[in-house]
Formats: C-alpha cells, structure tokens, sequence
C-alpha cells in the first residue's frame, strides 16, 4: 500500500518530464463515481465539485454560493505570481467574504498541497496548486506509487545507471562520497536526494529551517465497501480527508474489497490520534468498523520537508555551497510542490552540473 494517500498531478512538471522519458503509469481520476462530502458540524453535505454541485450543497447561503463560484472561475485565470509575498490565509482571508467561503478555500487549499500552516504557505505557490488541481486534477494510480517508481528504476538501468541499494553513506564533501563501509567514491556531480537533517549529518552543513507539510494518516483495508458509505470527503471545520483509492485505482485491493486513506494535515505543533480518524470513518462510511480486514495508522508522516513560505524562499540546489554538489527533493528550489518539487529540483540540479561541467572543459 501507498503510505498515506497519494495522488499524481495530470499537469504538473513531474508528469511532463516522466511522459518524456516514457514512463508508464495509469490509473483514474477521482470524483467520477459514489458519493463526495464536506464534512462539517458532524455532518456531511454535498461536495461542491462544479456548479451543479456547488448550487445543490445545502451548506452555503445563496449569496456565498454566488462568491464560491466567482473565485472558482478566477482562480484559473489568475497570475499566481502577482500573489507571492503574502501568506495564502491572508489571501483567502481578503477575498472570501464570509466565514464560510473562506472555509472552502481553505480546505481545497489542503487538499491540493498537504499544507495545514496556512498563514505560512506562500499565496503565489497555493494558487499554482489549485491551478493544477483545477486544470487537470490528479490520479490515483493502478498499483500504487510503487508501478510508476519501478518504471522509473527500468528506465535508469536502461540508461546505464548503476544502482546501489542499503549502501549507507558517512560523509559527502565536493567531489567524493565516503561509504559506511569506507569505500570512497570519486565523481564529476552529486546530487543528495534526501532530507534537510540527513544532508546535515552526512556534509556537516546546516540550512535554513522552514515548516513541513506532515500529516497523521489512517489506512483502512475493507472486505467491502459499505452500503452507506462516501467515496470521497473533505473536513471542513476540521482537518481532514477521507478517501476510498480503490475505486479509481486498480490493484490497491483484492477484487471486492476496498482501500480506504484518511488523513488529517498536521500544523506545525498540531498531532492526531486513530481515535480522530476513525470518528472521520465513522461519519463518512457509517457501518465501517464490520467490515476491516486490516489497518494501519500513521500520526506523523512527513509530506512534503518544506512549503514554499510567503517570507523566506527554500533552499535552491546549490545552497551547500560545496563545488560540484547539489540538493534536489520536495524541500528545494522555486518550481512545484510535493513530488512535483522533487522532480523540478532533480532536474535543476543536474542541469547545474552538466553546465558547471561544461564550463570546466572549456
């Protein structure tokens, strides 16, 4: 199983790149089938999904339906960028126009980035999310993550590229890698895809400290999928998500059985325990808890190591400062967020090098 609930983003930069090197993956965009919720007040009404689910949910006044919609038709067509320097609840906060709209946005606002600490996030970077979830949505994959990471693996072997599983690494310093076993290795380019506290441990270097997107998850495996239950539901005077993956993606469950993420975003100081998700479960699929074959809860997954903060900018590849070193992760450089940040700064970095390589020839 996925740790957590994923989903792929149809427009973002790391499907762009993988459809270029010819990556295969499938899966299904979710929405298209049962029944999706807001959940507020304990209970669940309509999820506004277009503007026919937005003038049936029961819980907005006319008026506020009237503003939902006008934001829902700008935000494509807006200049994220025009939005940068000013924190995405300021941004909600200033265009909203009551409680309840600004309640919606900033539910999709999670649900599109993993984010929770909104009054960090940068507006420009959340807008650009919402952008792409609005665009072209998101998949749930066949198979999970795993079926698109192992095409990625072929591809690298198919490339050439040596793999070196559990080889633990001492120490990195420009031009060289010192294995735990005390191999030393002597290369052209590093790139360390890891996180900001194992780049720490491994150069010696520490860099600047910015919140993370974590998240507490729960995973629910099912004989069935109850009568009475939603397929997709989004807390909206809480934090929380819920989600049955296996009705878009194939081979996350054995045939007539379900998988089922629930989620809630983590602030920076915020925890969770099973006992709030499974009240989440509780309200979304009723008649659940007779049906579980199996579950796994997960109280502090970290999402993303870094959002893009409104006053201070993240680490860019070259931040170490090391010659011929480089960072790249979901934690790194200007473009995208979540796996969309990875892939954008992998890139950035190896360009980096390739051009610092280029210039040492010359």
């Amino acid at each position: 199983m996925n740790i957590g609930p994923h989903a792929f983003y149809r427009a973002g930069i790391m499907k762009r790149q993988f459809d270029s090197w010819g990556i295969a993956y499938s899966g299904n965009v979710p929405f298209t089938q049962g029944a999706s919720y807001l959940l507020a007040n304990g209970a669940r009404h309509g999820f506004p999904a277009g503007t026919m689910g937005l003038l049936r949910c029961n819980y907005f006044s006319l008026s506020e339906k009237i503003k939902i919609g006008q934001i829902f038709e700008a935000i494509p067509k807006m200049d994220a960028a025009s939005a940068c320097g000013q924190s995405m609840q300021d941004w909600i906060d200033s265009r909203a126009g009551s409680r309840e709209a600004a309640l919606l946005l900033a539910a999709l606002t999670r649900l599109s980035t993993y984010a929770a600490d909104l009054t960090l996030l940068d507006a420009g970077a959340a807008l650009a999310q919402l952008q792409l979830a609005f665009s072209a949505s998101a998949l749930y994959l066949d198979g999970g993550w795993e079926s698109m990471f192992g095409g990625l693996v072929r591809k690298a072997q198919s490339l050439g590229v040596e793999m070196r599983i559990e080889a633990g690494i001492r120490k990195v310093e420009s031009g060289a890698v010192e294995l735990r076993n005390g191999e030393r290795l002597t290369t052209d380019g590093i790139v360390l895809a890891i996180s900001p506290r194992e780049v720490k441990q491994i150069t010696g270097i520490p860099l600047q400290h910015s919140a993370a997107a974590r998240a507490a998850c729960l995973d629910l495996g099912l004989k069935r999928l109850p009568d009475d239950a939603a397929s997709f539901a989004l807390g909206l005077d809480s934090l929380v998500y819920f989600s049955v993956h296996s009705l878009y993606a194939r081979g996350l469950a054995p045939e007539g059985g379900a998988l089922v993420q629930i989620s809630k975003y983590l602030g920076c100081d915020a925890t969770a325990t099973r006992d709030e998700l499974e009240q989440v479960a509780d309200l979304a699929m009723p008649s659940w808890r007779r049906e579980v074959l199996m579950s796994r809860f997960l109280p502090d997954m970290t999402v993303a190591h870094a959002i893009p903060q409104f006053d201070r900018a993240r680490a860019d590849v070259d931040a170490l400062g090391l010659s011929r070193v480089m960072i790249a992760g979901d934690w790194v450089g200007p473009d995208g967020m979540l796996a969309d940040a990875a892939v954008a700064s992998g890139l950035r970095a190896a360009r980096a090098l390739i051009q610092s390589a280029v210039e040492k020839a010359a």
